[in-house]
């Protein structure tokens, strides 16, 4: 629930608060409805009405808070205890792309090698599962690699007749390891900020 959303229940709870029993008051003293039994009762009854309102609006503001509370606890709880493994995974995945990526860079020149290292690295994403252990890390992980392991194999195995520049492979891999490590540098910004909400 929002700020804005709040405020108007609260509003709207308030309102209803002050207005059910001078609506019940009015309607008694005017006899529009006839009153069954001593006015002087009912006006004693309209105290408890005001205290079971008043009751039932902070129990459920009690309830709310505790819900709320428990709801953010349990997802700081689980995103700590999947942090680590998530961050294994990553650093596996930017292990073995930065091994292919200085391969690469050293053999630029020879489009033979660069197939050789364009298929290793095909083989190293799928046949080696990284690629499907991405999706355990998060969402933009697990689209840079893709997009990488996409032009990869379109280039390698294109449908139609399609060229690959050797500066387009090296720029693909920079980028998806540039995303990799914005991605590390946040998880363990993330771990940083529960250590210390720990101590």
């Amino acid at each position: 629930m929002d700020k804005k959303t709040a405020w108007g229940f609260a509003v709207f709870t308030l309102i209803c608060m002050g207005a059910l029993p001078i609506l019940i008051n009015w309607l008694m003293f005017l006899h529009y409805f006839p009153v069954m039994g001593d006015e002087v009762t009912w006006i004693s009854s309209l105290s408890s009405i005001w205290g079971a309102i008043i009751g039932g609006v902070i129990a459920g503001v009690l309830t709310l808070v505790g819900v709320r509370m428990t709801i953010k606890n349990q997802f700081i709880k689980e995103f700590s205890e999947n942090l680590p493994g998530q961050l294994m995974i990553l650093e596996d995945v930017m292990a073995a792309l930065k091994k292919q990526n200085s391969l690469l860079n050293g053999h630029i020149e020879n489009p033979q090698i660069i197939r050789g290292i364009m298929n290793r690295t095909i083989e190293i994403l799928k046949d080696e599962g990284l690629l499907k252990k991405t999706t355990t890390v998060n969402l933009q992980t697990y689209t840079a690699v893709r997009q990488l392991y996409d032009f990869l194999y379109d280039s390698l195995y294109p449908l139609k007749s399609s060229l690959y520049s050797e500066s387009e492979v090296k720029n693909m891999f920079g980028k998806c390891l540039e995303t990799l490590n914005n991605e590390h540098l946040s998880m363990m910004e993330d771990i940083r900020k529960y250590e210390n909400k720990a101590k």
